[in-house]
């Protein structure tokens, strides 16, 4: 522990609350499906090999920046019918919702524990948003803990619930990516000046026409 000029001292473990301890582990391992359950969504909507959609999702390193590009992709792929439509609007207002639920999970995990010394009851955090190094205590009620890793299992369910809603729609969707991606490359500018002959434009760079 270390003391502070605000009468707290900072923990470095939670052993005079298991309590707090057990459902804040809890909340830590249902949010970590949440983030898997995004993954799965990532791969679905990429169309990606699962190697560098995990490479790509896990690259970043919070759930926000996870989200945005969960979201991202879904805007390239959900569009185009009324029903796509509707689903990346659900999808939208439940990534808002994660995002919202993950900042209260960021200060519970980031933010120092404290108590007055000697006094278990008194076991809070200091929240950190204050320009003073002792930030002021808040205390934490084990029902709010609870309460939220009840809404993140929920949000893991509603993100498993929407990935089998749009994987029937997503082979039709992907396709017309695939033929606009072949568009964009038949048009694509060359090198070659125009009236260049077919056998100039596959002659390997730096070789000389064959002398007979």
């Amino acid at each position: 522990m270390a003391d502070g000029d605000n009468g707290l001292r900072i923990l470095r473990s939670l052993q005079f609350t298991p309590e707090i301890a057990t459902e804040l582990g809890h909340m830590c391992a249902v949010f970590a499906s949440v983030e898997w359950r995004m993954f799965c969504l990532f791969v679905r909507l990429s169309d990606t090999p699962v190697a560098i959609a995990r490479a790509t999702f896990y690259s970043h390193h919070n759930a926000a920046n996870r989200a945005s590009m969960v979201e991202a992709t879904a805007a390239m792929v959900l569009r185009g019918t009324p029903e796509l439509d509707a689903a990346l609007a659900d999808l939208r207002a439940l990534l808002t919702s994660i995002n919202r639920s993950a900042r209260k999970r960021n200060a519970y995990i980031h933010d120092p524990w404290a108590m007055e010394p000697d006094k278990p009851g008194t076991i809070c955090q200091l929240r950190m948003g204050g320009s003073h190094i002792n930030a002021r205590g808040a205390r934490v009620a084990e029902k709010d803990l609870r309460q939220l890793g009840i809404q993140f299992d929920e949000y893991a369910e509603q993100l498993h619930d929407f990935d089998e809603r749009i994987a029937p729609l997503l082979p039709a969707s992907l396709g017309t990516l695939d033929r606009t991606r072949s568009v964009s490359l038949e048009f694509a500018p060359t090198r070659f000046p125009r009236g260049t002959s077919r056998a100039k434009r596959q002659r390997p760079r730096g070789s000389s026409p064959a002398k007979t």
